[in-house]
């Protein structure tokens, strides 16, 4: 999922995601201190901003598929780098953080070892299985979310220690289109382009449920 032509509009929309980032800098001491930081998937910085503010560090690195420098680039002690998380070359780093991200990874098994492998401490949030059961109803489409089991057994076998904390995030909306205009805008959802409009017509949900757990992982 490419997330450009939303970079504009992101933040208006990105309540959930605003509320998820809040919750996992609480993870972290208040000034705690770290060497080296990587971002993965900063987008318009909503958890960078937050994260640098509540931390010390002596530089960090901000990466995004998308190229949402300009959003970022007041961050101090920063470099952004563009490339697909997959696919990134992990050196090491003091702290390897990302904020509503994981679940668009195509291989969140090779991701996570990879990562284990780049450093001692990784704190992340993610949408697991039975995320937005309203679209998946509605619709019959979603993202192939993983579930929480999974990736707990999975952490516990990188990490010496792994505390965790799920969360089921309810928004309310007006009208069921507000909840469309909303996940279009910040792009969550595996709905396609080729869904019939009589579909979205007769989409009558005025909530929507997001299903994120926090991770805090280290060794």
């Amino acid at each position: 999922m490419r997330f450009d032509k939303f970079l504009n509009t992101y933040d208006n929309y990105a309540f959930v995601q605003k509320k998820v980032a809040q919750k996992l800098i609480r993870f972290l001491q208040k000034d705690e201190e770290f060497k080296t930081i990587l971002e993965i998937g900063c987008g318009t910085g909503i958890y960078s901003k937050k994260l640098v503010s509540h931390i010390k560090y002596q530089n960090i690195i901000l990466n995004d598929l998308c190229d949402s420098e300009n959003y970022v680039s007041q961050i101090e002690k920063s470099k952004f780098i563009i490339e697909d998380m997959d696919t990134f070359e992990y050196k090491k780093y003091s702290l390897i953080t990302s904020s509503s991200v994981f679940q668009w990874s195509k291989n969140l098994d090779q991701l996570l070892d990879k990562i284990s492998i780049a450093t001692d401490r990784l704190l992340f949030s993610i949408y697991v299985d039975g995320n937005l059961p309203e679209i998946k109803n509605d619709f019959g489409v979603s993202l192939e979310y993983v579930k929480h089991e999974d990736i707990l057994l999975k952490l516990k076998r990188k990490f010496k220690f792994v505390d965790y904390k799920i969360e089921n995030i309810i928004l309310k909306f007006s009208t069921p289109l507000e909840a469309l205009k909303h996940l279009k805008y910040t792009g969550v959802t595996g709905i396609r382009k080729n869904i019939e409009i009589a579909k979205i017509r007769n989409f009558k949900e005025t909530k929507l449920t997001y299903k994120v757990v926090y991770y805090n992982c280290w060794n």
